[in-house]
């Protein structure tokens, strides 16, 4: 059995995966407040973890805890970064590694699970940052291309800002509405807005630039704050345009899919 690991800001998350079973895996998330619970869901694990493979951006201090809390079960982790080769996926960046492993990681899962389909991706991700990322199928050819993306404050960061920078406006979640007539549904309006208004963005020059309609994944701890502005937006931008609706694919945890995608070659 293998032990996939996304650590990611403020969360955790792992997968156990059999390999060659039909078994879907199994997965958990915890805050990095609470690691110590990781140490129980271990423990019932059906067979021995031989293998675990993960990705951080928490930083070494905390990938240290959990390397501790691992080895107790005699596991150590090989920490993975974002020069991880993958056939079907090209690197656009640059410098290859400067790329967030979470960013390369979610992308070759998404490849990984869509690429029969033969379209243009473009991966929203809520977290405590967002990231909006597209990639690319490459012309006459069945490998895509992580092509670049948005990196902006995520919805609970966007919110914090205001109460920690702001004298008045303070903490708390207001009523999303169209015009809001109060200060905590303007602000949790507002931020819903900017959130969907830049995956619209995201999708409509990836679409502009692929000369089709592309996927549109979705995942994160944030999608309460944005999934109905971003459904309304999208809905609206396709009426207007006479264009077929767009279907929000939201996924869990799409860089323990990439894992596991990488560990099967």
């Amino acid at each position: 059995m293998m032990l996939f690991i996304d650590m990611g800001n403020t969360r955790t998350k792992l997968s156990l995966f059999t390999p060659h079973s039909s078994v879907p895996p199994t997965t958990y998330a915890v805050a990095h407040t609470s690691m110590a619970d990781i140490a129980a869901w271990l423990r019932l694990a059906p067979q021995p973890i031989t293998h675990a493979y993960g990705i951080q951006v928490a930083g070494k201090e905390r990938a240290s805890q959990l390397e501790a809390l691992l080895k107790q079960a005699n596991i150590t982790p090989q920490w993975l970064d974002s020069s991880t080769a993958y056939a079907k996926l090209h690197n656009a960046y640059p410098e290859p590694h400067k790329l967030g492993v979470d960013r390369w990681f979610s992308a070759i899962g998404l490849v990984h699970q869509y690429a029969a389909q033969r379209k243009a991706i473009v991966h929203a991700s809520f977290g405590t940052a967002t990231t909006v990322d597209s990639i690319l199928l490459e012309p006459n050819s069945d490998r895509y291309q992580f092509a670049g993306g948005l990196i902006f404050p995520g919805p609970e960061l966007m919110h914090q800002s205001l109460a920690t920078a702001t004298a008045n406006l303070g903490l708390g979640e207001g009523k999303q509405a169209v015009f809001p007539t109060d200060t905590r549904s303007a602000i949790s309006t507002g931020v819903a807005a900017a959130q969907a208004g830049a995956v619209v963005r995201q999708w409509i020059a990836t679409a502009a630039q692929c000369k089709h309609a592309p996927l549109l994944v979705c995942s994160g701890g944030g999608r309460a704050y944005v999934e109905h502005e971003l459904v309304r937006l999208l809905e609206h931008y396709c009426l207007e345009r006479s264009l077929a609706p767009v279907t929000i694919n939201w996924q869990t945890a799409p860089a323990l899919q990439g894992l596991a995608a990488v560990a099967r070659i």
